[in-house]
């Protein structure tokens, strides 16, 4: 048995323990409270209780876990496929989570017991959906500061369209707020001040308390990571690394997508301009286009954001999304110089969808790893 072997059969649940006594940080000790905090609820509907604990000081203790077995994920990892890939260095992208922690768990396992001096990539869109995207942001929390604690540089943290969207209605833009929630987005908001939201004009005196009341509810440290630790956009070698994708017809995206934001957070919140980036928000334009990017021949895009059931390689682009909300699969990707290989974790379906929506009736029918 091979070592890629050998990590996926340790995890068949995505749960794994390490060596070493704990030796958590102040970041760590504040998320380990949150995270004992929500253990009062349990079972299928209720959010799922996770103790994090994690080691600020030994390279060898990684993020220890404990959930209930009721809900197994199984990790499972593809063959080696050769690919004109270059990049000087192994990375892992993770795509679009949604609130899907317990297979983020899983992937993070296995990317810290299979290749933990990899690169970790998160394409965005942690949030929103899903049974718990409190967690979500929790979990990414720790491992990006871990990994850029030790492994300087090799913790990336990109944001998707609806991180962008919360974030700007948390900074005071409430133009947001309507359409956000409708799209998965009422899970950061109380369920006592929830109501009013798409029902009626709020006056500015509600908005502000829903605002304030929301941001209590986010995991410690979370808000502020979001707002410091996170990019646009990403370059390893030859592979560029975004939520959505790129413009095809722009040769420098990552410093288009640079000047987006940077434009966006210089006013008081994020501008409804900021919002719109291709790197977070395009997709026809960029599904569509055949051929290689006006950045140059050998350059591949890595993505979430369109949800597909081929994920994978395809021409120019790397596509990672595959619906986890609905498909209860979320995708991952391991590459190296020369090679690539696909990583996912594979568990139940989004509540937030319900058994028998017409979305998760259509993903059940043809999944994406089928």
């Amino acid at each position: 048995m091979n070592s890629d072997q050998a990590a996926c059969s340790v995890l068949p649940e995505g749960f794994f323990d390490c060596p070493g006594q704990p030796v958590p940080g102040a970041l760590e000790n504040q998320l380990l409270g949150w995270a004992q905090a929500q253990q009062t609820m349990s079972g299928p509907e209720g959010p799922y209780f996770r103790q994090l604990q994690h080691d600020a000081q030994q390279a060898h203790c990684r993020l220890v876990s404990l959930a209930s077995h009721s809900f197994p994920v199984h990790v499972r990892a593809s063959p080696w496929m050769a690919a004109p890939l270059h990049v000087p260095g192994p990375v892992m992208a993770i795509g679009d989570v949604h609130g899907m922690a317990l297979q983020l768990d899983a992937l993070l396992g296995w990317f810290n017991m299979a290749c933990p001096d990899a690169t970790l990539v998160i394409l965005g869109d942690l949030v929103d959906r899903g049974d718990d995207s409190a967690l979500a942001l929790a979990l990414t929390t720790l491992e990006i500061a871990w990994k850029n604690r030790h492994q300087a540089g090799k913790g990336q943290w990109l944001l998707g369209n609806h991180e962008t969207t919360m974030l700007a209605w948390l900074a005071g833009n409430d133009s947001v707020l309507e359409n956000w929630a409708q799209h998965g987005g009422r899970w950061l908001l109380p369920p006592n001040l929830a109501h009013a939201v798409g029902q009626r004009a709020l006056h500015p005196l509600e908005a502000a308390k829903l605002r304030a009341a929301a941001a209590q509810r986010l995991p410690p440290s979370a808000w502020q990571a979001l707002l410091t630790h996170t990019h646009p956009a990403w370059e390893w070698g030859t592979m560029h690394f975004a939520h959505a994708g790129v413009d095809p017809t722009d040769p420098t995206p990552l410093q288009s997508a640079l000047q987006a934001f940077q434009s966006g957070h210089s006013q008081p919140g994020p501008s409804q301009a900021a919002l719109k980036p291709a790197c977070t928000t395009i997709r026809n334009a960029f599904l569509k286009h055949q051929g290689p990017y006006a950045m140059g021949e050998h350059w591949v895009v890595v993505h979430g954001h369109s949800i597909t059931k081929q994920v994978g390689l395809q021409g120019w682009r790397l596509s990672l999304d595959s619906g986890c909300f609905m498909s209860g699969v979320l995708s991952a990707a391991l590459v190296e110089q020369g090679r690539w290989r696909l990583i996912q974790a594979m568990g139940r379906l989004s509540h937030w969808m319900g058994p028998g929506s017409r979305s998760t009736q259509r993903m059940a029918a043809s999944p994406p790893w089928g």
